[in-house]
């Protein structure tokens, strides 16, 4: 007895010895027996508060064992009868992938059989086991049932199935282990699962006695083999199963929680467990079908148990017990023993010092990020592949790729299917079995225009009874679709349910996805598009065609992942919150309407968040996928990209001459201008040319002017204006006074009231012969203008000065570059070389020819030029009368494809398994190419951090390797290798007014990232 119990103490470490024995000594023999007894403690119609109480007052309980119910609710029936007992409870709960197995609003981990595909990364699960445990004593649970242990060898198993880790015991044995240390390492008290082992059975122990008829020396080097390990490794409690195993007791009809030779012979001598032994529920069939309830109570005692879990009949079973004391069919001692036990797990449980739970900010803390980050991990490494022909698998080639999904059992879009969009565009398809049979012909003609079809299954149960829920429309419709070749298929389901599906073979490639979740479904559009490799295997054999380590290994091809600030180190609360803070307030102040913010780490999208609204009107709110015009980050999108790429391939660089880019420009002033000065704003070059003002007739305006008589007539003679018109001298000398001063013809010209007269052949307020771009609502502008335009860049003069002067104007020129060099159209080229590869789609000029106005945000309203809400159109005026394409303005795009670019640059020329440019060239142009002592924040094209006077053109905090840009209509972008940071901000500033420099005033996008940067480096 000494000796055992100073093995529980080993098992049951405590510096609260004292508090044991002297709660030890104050307990009668009445109060010793109820230690032994957890009944069920519901909070329901057949076990009320008040019977819960009475247990305690009349039989002394030592615990409750709890199931289905809310966190708050339970937790205050906790707090009231723990305030009840003379001996704080002990309370268990059946948590075997997390307090969601039991609790509302709480974490839902992976079942044991998805955590059995996992191939290595047993410290995923033990850090699962330990995230459990801690979510256990934030609920005041001192014991979880769990890890299941059994060996699931038989696919017909109706109770064990996906509770079990798979069908090798080696690695049942490493994960339950990992699990158990998890779990221990938290303070919670294990109790692995079924013993001698449940795994090999087709009869549920809820409804009946299951019987194994496997000989001793298969169970000893099978189904015992984990609890032999456990045990070693200090497994402190462990559930009997309801079992009839005639070759450890032949006594007809006992299940094994009731045999003397199974627990103590074989469990307690044979393997030596020294912990806490639990009975499986007392009141299930497989226990009672034979014995009645307070029978088979006192037998599970007399059998060597030391708890009765579960159970109905709370008198019967104290009554059994003391009668069975009473008439020495039980010693006092061996009661003693048990209650020393269990008195040394409630003080390592904390109970010598018992507090009630807190219910405030309860539901938070049981649902840490910490978790979810987990959930995440877990997911991807479970993913099994199970076909890949060609080896198609990830989708490399996303160009001309058309693909579409067709999630089966969804009326609804799919996690899996919203996760697809984040890589490339995608068609979507939804049918389930109330789908009309002219809507299944439509999609199935439909499929027929795309390369792929990402095929899924959703909505099947994980549990075996009826056939997983696999319905047999939804069969039929399943195997029907899964009849092509054409589709990379994804089982989100029970794994044994490969063994119910034909046609699996068909398609290019086949995902099992273990379960249905969120997680899951997100994970297996990573490993599709090779954000993540796979690398899961079978845990259990399926049949021939699956068989037991089945699994094919694929390769990650860098593409962008998204998941939650924990990934790279941050904290998604602090985060969040000062980030919501900035942008918020930015928007309260109206520095601008609504804004998007894309933070990525490490090739990991952490934060993608909208806010406010496309317009201060307006009731929609911003959306992460909406459209924003780009302004200048169009230069390093565009541009600066194209010219790199023309330098990759020997056709371009930075010593090369404006005259010999433009040959035509040869005689021109700029002919000799260097791109290095060019492309870093010093090369002379004016700061801009307003185009469209130069195409205002102001002296028919001023002529016209109410205001101009009123002001300035009386300078003049009373015939002035009759020899004005009459006299060309005098007239040609009056225009040429309007046409240069600016202020007196503004001065007398309202133009946001008045309308605009153009000169001939610019720009005309209706559709007209040689008008034939649209650049606004109701203004066309004459073919004629393009030519105008470049001529009027060619022959502007330059400055006096080399200086730094941020100019426009060599941008307006890469597409006449690319066109002379590649004989490709500017926009077409981008899009085939960089946009479509990427799988950033949404990077297009003129959004409004490929996007409805509801997905685009709008800039300004134009008062002076346009007269009308930009919308869809490009915001630059000058890039408005190139028909919005420019290299210096008018690309659209989302966040997410935004960023796809900037990360390329920062992956050095690399993305998605393509090489786009050179390192050595990302690396020359994002450099600083002037001395420190050069006063010039610019790289070659690219905006740098102001080595003089940080915290100018980005955050204060950024490396002398970031580069980025900013637009004129408040986007930003910023890379900083030093940190493999990736930063968007899309805003729309300029509504309703471009008069509006809040943004820039509040520094709110430097601020931003300034604020990553100081969490960043309070985690180095």
């Amino acid at each position: 007895m000494t000796c055992l119990t100073s093995q529980a103490q080993n098992l049951f470490k405590t510096d609260h010895q004292k508090w044991v024995d002297s709660v030890f000594a104050h307990l009668n023999t009445d109060e010793k027996i109820g230690q032994l007894l957890m009944p069920r403690g519901n909070y329901n119609a057949k076990y009320d508060p008040e019977l819960l109480k009475y247990w305690i007052k009349e039989f002394k309980i030592g615990g409750f064992v709890f199931f289905a119910g809310s966190p708050v609710r339970q937790a205050n029936l906790v707090n009231e009868l723990q305030s009840l007992s003379k001996v704080p409870l002990l309370i268990g709960m059946d948590l075997e992938w997390g307090l969601a197995m039991r609790l509302d609003s709480t974490v839902r981990f992976p079942y044991q059989m998805t955590l059995g595909a996992i191939q290595g990364n047993d410290d995923l699960i033990e850090k699962m086991g330990y995230e459990i445990g801690l979510q256990c004593k934030r609920m005041g649970v001192h014991i979880n049932y769990a890890p299941v242990v059994d060996v699931n060898n038989n696919p017909n198993n109706p109770v064990i199935n996906f509770r079990s880790f798979g069908e090798n015991k080696y690695k049942v044995t490493d994960k339950a282990l990992a699990y158990m240390k998890g779990l221990q390492a938290a303070g919670i008290i294990t109790s692995a699962k079924h013993f001698p082992g449940h795994g090999d059975t087709g009869t549920d122990s809820h409804y009946d006695l299951p019987l194994i008829s496997h000989p001793k020396s298969r169970l000893d080097s099978l189904e015992l083999y984990p609890y032999k390990q456990l045990i070693a490794n200090g497994l402190q409690g462990i559930m009997i199963a309801h079992l009839s195993i005639p070759s450890l007791d032949t006594t007809k009809n006992l299940a094994s929680t009731l045999s003397k030779k199974i627990v103590n012979d074989l469990l307690r001598k044979e393997l030596g467990f020294k912990g806490l032994v639990f009975t499986d529920a007392m009141d299930m069939k497989g226990a009672t079908k034979y014995y009645p309830e307070g029978k088979a109570n006192v037998k599970a005692i007399l059998a060597g148990n030391d708890v009765l879990e579960t159970l109905t009949d709370v008198a019967g079973a104290f009554n059994a017990v003391k009668y069975a004391l009473l008439n020495n069919e039980i010693t006092q001692a061996e009661i003693d023993l048990r209650v020393k036990k269990i008195l040394l797990a409630k003080a390592h449980a904390g109970l010598w010092n018992y507090k009630p739970i807190e219910t405030d900010s309860l539901i938070e803390d049981l649902n840490p990020m910490s978790s979810d980050l987990l959930n995440r991990q877990l997911a991807e490494k479970s993913m099994v592949v199970l076909q890949n022909k060609g080896e198609f698998l990830p989708i490399k080639e996303l160009s001309d790729s058309k693909i579409a999904t067709l999630a089966i059992g969804s009326k609804d879009k799919t996690v899996f299917q919203k996760s697809t969009d984040l890589y490339t565009s995608i068609s979507h398809f939804n049918i389930d079995e109330n789908t009309e049979p002219s809507r299944l012909a439509s999609i199935k003609d439909s499929l027929k225009a795309f390369d792929t079809v990402l095929l899924s299954l959703h909505g099947l149960s994980i549990r075996p009874a009826n056939n997983y829920s696999l319905k047999p429309k939804i069969k039929e419709l399943f195997e029907d679709f899964a009849n092509n070749e054409k589709a990379i298929t994804t089982l989100f389901s029970n794994v044994y349910t490969l063994d119910k599906l034909n046609n699996l073979k068909s398609g290019k490639a086949l995902i099992m996805a273990m379960q249905e979740t969120a997680y899951t479904q997100m994970a297996a559009a990573e490993l599709i598009f090779g954000a993540k490799a796979a690398s899961g295997k079978l845990p259990v054999s399926v049949n021939e065609s699956y068989p037991y380590n089945n699994g094919m290994d694929t390769k990650s091809l860098g593409r962008l992942s998204y998941s939650i600030p924990e990934a790279v180190g941050l904290n998604s609360q602090t985060i969040n919150t000062k980030i919501d803070s900035i942008v918020n307030e930015a928007i309260r102040l109206k520095a601008t309407p609504g804004a998007v913010v894309l933070l990525a780490k490490d090739g990991k999208v952490f934060f993608h968040k909208a806010y406010g609204k496309p317009t201060y009107e307006g009731a929609v709110p911003v959306r992460t996928t909406d459209l924003y015009d780009l302004a200048s980050v169009t230069k390093i999108s565009t541009s600066v990209l194209a010219l790199m790429k023309l330098e990759d391939e020997g056709k371009f660089n930075l010593d090369k001459t404006l005259g010999e880019m433009m040959p035509s420009w040869s005689q021109s002033n700029k002919a000799a201008l260097n791109y290095k000065d060019i492309l870093t704003h010093q090369s002379r070059l004016r700061a801009w040319i307003p185009f469209w003002m130069n195409c205002i007739d102001s002296v028919a305006m001023v002529r016209n002017s109410t205001v101009f008589k009123e002001k300035f007539a009386k300078d003049y003679s009373p015939n002035f204006f009759q020899r004005l018109f009459s006299a060309k001298k005098a007239k040609a000398k009056f225009d040429q006074k309007i046409n240069n001063n600016t202020k007196l013809w503004s001065a007398c010209i309202d133009l946001k009231n008045t309308p605009t007269i153009w000169k001939a052949n610019t720009f005309s307020n209706q559709k007209a012969e040689g008008f034939d771009n649209q650049v606004g609502d109701n203004l066309w502008i004459h073919r004629s203008m393009q030519q105008y335009l470049f001529k009027a860049i060619e022959e502007s003069p330059l400055r006096e000065k080399k200086e730094y002067v941020y100019s426009d104007l060599s941008y307006y020129l890469p597409p006449q570059i690319i066109k002379r060099i590649t004989g490709q159209d500017w926009e077409n080229w981008l899009k085939s070389n960089f946009y479509k590869p990427l799988g950033a789609n949404s990077l297009t000029y003129n959004a409004k020819d490929h996007y409805s106005l509801d997905k685009i945000v709008p800039t300004e309203y134009d008062s002076l030029f346009r007269k009308n809400l930009i919308h869809g159109r490009v915001h630059d005026e000058g890039a408005a009368m190139l028909d919005g394409v420019s290299g210096h303005a008018g690309l659209f795009g989302n966040a997410n494809d935004l960023a796809k670019l900037m990360q390329m640059y920062l992956n050095k020329g690399s993305y998605g398994g393509r090489k786009y440019l050179n390192e050595s060239t990302l690396n020359e142009w994002t450099a600083y190419p002037f001395d420190k002592e050069v006063n010039s924040r610019r790289g070659v094209g690219f905006d740098k951090a102001d080595r003089k006077k940080p915290g100018i053109s980005t955050a204060a905090s950024a490396s002398e390797l970031s580069f980025g840009h900013s637009g004129f209509t408040g986007t930003y972008t910023w890379i900083d290798p030093k940190c493999n940071l990736v930063y968007v901000f899309l805003s729309n500033r300029v509504y309703p007014t471009r008069n509006n420099s809040r943004l820039s005033d509040l520094n709110v996008r430097t601020n931003i990232l300034e604020a990553v940067y100081q969490e960043l480096n309070l985690k180095r």
